[in-house]
């Protein structure tokens, strides 16, 4: 992911917006969260309420506002069901399984579905 991508979803997080990044592997939403951390950590003012989550597989970023950075990977589009987000990041060639997934995460908010 490169830092433009993670500029912006890192502006969202700040701005309250609830944000997923589906990457390809466990190993990429790692990488990904760690760099997206970075980011965070090097904001001229941090967000309020900033909370870092490092638990296996439920890496995420938050604030106070409502914001949130989750990452998950493609694996099994069954277990992104019943998930509501304002902007999700498709960092993989998604198949038309895991579209049809992640389509109805952001109908109920009129989000961004966003590929890379």
């Amino acid at each position: 992911m490169n830092r433009y991508v993670l500029q912006g979803l890192v502006g969202d997080l700040a701005a309250g917006r609830r944000v997923l990044v589906i990457t390809e592997s466990v190993s990429q939403a790692r990488f990904s969260f760690e760099d997206a951390v970075a980011v965070v950590e090097h904001l001229d003012e941090l967000p309020a309420g900033l909370k870092v989550r490092r638990a296996n597989g439920d890496e995420s970023i938050s604030t106070a506002a409502g914001g949130r950075l989750s990452f998950r990977t493609r694996r099994g589009p069954s277990s992104l069901r019943g998930l509501s987000v304002d902007v999700v990041f498709v960092d993989v060639d998604p198949t038309p399984e895991l579209m049809e997934a992640l389509y109805p995460m952001v109908a109920t908010s009129r989000g961004e579905l966003i590929r890379r």
